[in-house]
């Protein structure tokens, strides 16, 4: 479904912040100890593209960021236990790396559980009496490129901590829709129940890290573990197999599912974020969006108690495949508390379902959204993303468009094979990209189908949320000159990964590689690079728009670039014999379509707010803890969220979206997806991306007349 974007900067901010607490992003129930780090060595090493020489600087490096992953806002170590840490993991006594793992994990262990003691001591002592706030405190916001270090002293932890805490308090108290329309002194007066409120929720927080069900102790060990997958390259990492299952799933265009996804909102609280149309969420009639999930049981066990679980943590009990009936217990935006009885059921997912609209203004052109490479693995020839998208062209071209635009946006990838099948949908035959895999020298992967379903002038829309899969088939079809690539540069994943288990490391004469079980877990490994048919890679890179559409950049917007143990970007030398179609007019495209966007009030906002946002991130900036502060502080994000809000959701005028005439009918028919489609049909007009695409998909037309 597209969206058009609406910045919060109050919950930006918040979540930027309680984030650096939710610790774990998932932990592990296998009982995987520190002595299987050599058969992690040894598989990686085995099947990784790039090896890794495993030297007592790599192994200071893991522990280091590893320690970093568990202190990320430098509230819990001090400097001291960083420096006796570092100097054991760094040991020249430590031989084996299950030695060096097992004597580093040892003391950390210790020390991790003394400090989030400690941490919940210090949360008491400070929330126990009213916080008194002056002028003279303040918090201070670190530019992007600033490191905060470790506190020296206790007395300087414990200062952190209530500052936080104070902050924080704040925050909940002038977050609500209209507490920075209220008087302060009404305000302050819920000031008892926010600071009660914040310290039950850090609290809460840390003791689900000190009582994890898998064991804290087994739990850190886990983590450890995936640090060392992830130090190879950032795509590489660790899957028990409930996560293998999930991950597959989710590539997938159906799921058996309950048909609601959850978000925590700013309070911390589990909220119903979403409900699919026709799953057992939305015919049970019972719950809404918005709606509190407090509790959840299914019928063979105890209840479980939400109260500080995060929303990732809820969606793996939503999907626990060991479980199809599950009881939840909601509190209604009334205050009423209901139990509603859930079945899953096998209905399509939005984010993989694939229709198509007709954008008819001065030109007929039609509309597809592609938001995964998804694929069915249950078959051994699976029909895909790329027959669905061959089955609305078919349909689109029988109304005569003029041209298509296909949306990648945010498209993370998937199947590869998938954007084979994409590309020989609008290319003749030829060679699609050059795969380069771990053992083997770099070979073609080609279109060996000739003719195509669609010849038109096409238009693909990226972002930088367009990686892996979707890059590759831009840049074919780019080097082609078979598409005039729109908007921003991608993300810069040209990397491919399969999922093996990782017993195969000990078990050489193990031949079933693609088992859905395995003792030990399984590891999505990353095992070969991508390359344009020209040889050079999107890796790092990215591709560039042959156009380029200014995207609202904010601190999550994070590239391949970005990312530490990336790898790097080179070239690989094989002769590739193509041919690419005549140029496209991409300079007078450019002028045309930067002449537009210049004089619409959408893009000027837009690029006047990453230049705000880009100040935020370069410079320190100061804010004193007061209630007036902090109420102006808040009151002018939310005022310029909503002002940028209502400016993106002015409909366009340049044409109007339909459905497609064979789908009318099966939409009318059928009450619930006719309300998905009106959703559908509102949101893409409001694009304003959609919207000069198609303007530019016109000016090829016009310019080819």
């Amino acid at each position: 479904m597209i969206l058009n974007k609406k910045i919060s900067y109050t919950k930006k901010i918040i979540s930027i912040l309680l984030l650096s607490f939710l610790f774990p992003l998932y932990i592990f129930s296998q009982n995987i100890d520190c002595n299987k780090t050599d058969v992690l060595i040894k598989f990686l090493n085995k099947n990784h593209f790039l090896p890794r020489e495993t030297t007592a600087e790599w192994k200071k490096s893991v522990t280091t960021e590893f320690t970093q992953s568990l202190d990320s806002r430098r509230l819990l170590f001090l400097q001291s236990d960083i420096e006796t840490l570092t100097n054991i993991c760094s040991s020249d006594s430590l031989t084996g790396l299950n030695d060096a793992a097992c004597n580093f994990l040892t003391p950390l262990t210790a020390l991790y559980k003394v400090r989030l003691d400690t941490a919940i001591s210090i949360i008491n002592k400070n929330t126990s009496a009213p916080f008194s706030f002056n002028k003279e405190e303040k918090i201070t916001f670190l530019s992007s490129d600033s490191t905060l270090k470790y506190a020296q002293t206790p007395d300087e932890l414990e200062k952190r901590w209530k500052k936080y805490l104070k902050f924080i308090t704040l925050v909940h108290l002038f977050s609500s829709d209209s507490a920075t329309q209220t008087s302060i002194e009404e305000v302050m007066s819920r000031e008892p129940e926010k600071r009660k409120l914040v310290a039950e929720l850090e609290i809460c927080r840390i003791q689900r890290i000190l009582n994890n069900s898998a064991g804290f102790e087994n739990s850190l060990n886990q983590r450890f573990f995936d640090a060392i997958a992830r130090s190879f390259d950032p795509h590489t990492m660790y899957f028990p197999n409930t996560i293998k299952q999930w991950f597959e799933t989710s590539l997938s265009s159906e799921n058996a599912s309950y048909g609601l996804s959850v978000t925590s909102n700013s309070l911390g609280e589990i909220e119903v974020n979403s409900l699919a149309p026709g799953g057992p969420a939305w015919k049970s009639n019972q719950i809404n969006k918005g709606d509190l999930i407090k509790k959840i049981m299914w019928p063979d066990s105890t209840e479980t108690d939400l109260s500080c679980s995060r929303a990732f943590d809820v969606e793996q009990l939503l999907n626990d495949p060991a479980h199809n009936t599950i009881l939840l217990t909601m509190e209604k935006r009334n205050g009423n508390t209901i139990t509603v009885s859930l079945t899953k059921a096998l209905i399509q997912i939005d984010e993989n379902t694939i229709t198509s609209f007709i954008l008819e203004g001065e030109q007929k052109i039609g509309y597809i959204y592609l938001p995964g490479f998804y694929t069915d693995y249950t078959h051994t020839y699976p029909l895909g993303c790329a027959n669905d998208v061959a089955r609305e062209i078919v349909k689109l071209k029988k109304e005569n468009i003029s041209g298509l635009i296909l949306d990648l946006r945010n498209n993370g990838g998937g199947a590869i094979y998938e954007a084979l099948g994409l590309f020989g949908i609008f290319v003749n035959d030829g060679p699609f990209a050059i795969s380069y895999h771990k053992g083997d020298k770099p070979r073609l992967l080609k279109d060996m189908n000739r003719g195509t379903i669609f010849n038109g002038p096409l238009a693909l829309m990226v972002n930088n949320g367009s990686a892996s899969a979707s890059e590759i088939l831009a840049a074919s079809l780019q080097d082609y000159n078979r598409a005039i690539i729109v908007g921003e540069k991608t993300f810069g994943k040209s990397t491919g990964q399969i999922i093996l288990p990782l017993d195969s490391a000990i078990n050489s004469t193990n031949t079933n590689l693609y088992k859905d079980e395995s003792e030990l877990g399984f590891v999505k490994v990353t095992t070969g690079k991508y390359y344009r048919i020209n040889g050079q890679t999107a890796q790092l890179k990215g591709v560039i728009p042959d156009i380029e559409l200014p995207e609202i950049h904010t601190v999550t917007n994070e590239r391949e670039a970005d990312y530490l143990h990336a790898l790097s970007s080179d070239s690989v030398n094989k002769k590739v014999y193509f041919t690419p179609l005549p140029k496209l007019p991409i300079t007078e495209l450019k002028k045309k379509s930067h002449t537009r966007t210049g004089q619409q009030p959408n893009f000027t906002q837009i690029i006047a707010l990453n230049d705000s946002l880009k100040k935020q991130q370069t410079t320190e900036e100061i804010l004193f803890l007061t209630p007036e502060n902090v109420q102006q502080f808040i009151l002018k994000n939310e005022t310029e969220s909503e002002s940028f809000a209502n400016t993106m959701e002015k409909p366009t005028t340049t044409y109007k979206v339909n459905n497609n005439q064979f789908n009318q009918p099966l939409i009318t028919l059928d009450s619930i997806r006719n309300t998905l489609n009106q959703q559908l049909l509102e949101s893409i007009g409001k694009d304003i991306y959609i919207e000069e695409t198609y303007n530019i998909l016109t000016d090829i037309i016009d310019i080819k007349q």
